[in-house]
């Protein structure tokens, strides 16, 4: 009975090494968001630490933008097809549907 239905699947972003980004600068963000998300657990009335959680929330958000314009504008100016279509691909296998039959 279930050899029948098809099964539809989506591709989720996965946290490979290529994918996290190296940058010290994020690391350090996202460390401090962390904390900041555990100090906020253990005392949830103190509205300060949620604030300071929403800055760097925000920030880390930038950082990460950032860091992905960089990195692709740097792709794109490289004068290496091969890099260019490399990324292109990689940016598209992140989002594709697989379908089994």
């Amino acid at each position: 009975m279930f050899n029948m239905l098809p099964l539809i699947w989506l591709a989720q972003k996965n946290s490979t090494p290529e994918s996290t980004p190296k940058a010290k600068t994020i690391r350090k963000a996202f460390s401090r968001k962390r904390c900041l998300w555990r100090k906020h657990q253990q005392n949830l009335q103190n509205p300060y630490i949620l604030n300071k959680y929403k800055e760097a929330e925000v920030k880390c958000r930038q950082l990460v933008h950032e860091y992905e314009a960089v990195t692709e504008r740097r792709t794109i100016n490289s004068s290496n097809a091969g890099s260019f279509y490399r990324h292109i691909n990689k940016r598209m296998m992140l989002y594709q549907l697989f379908v089994l039959v």
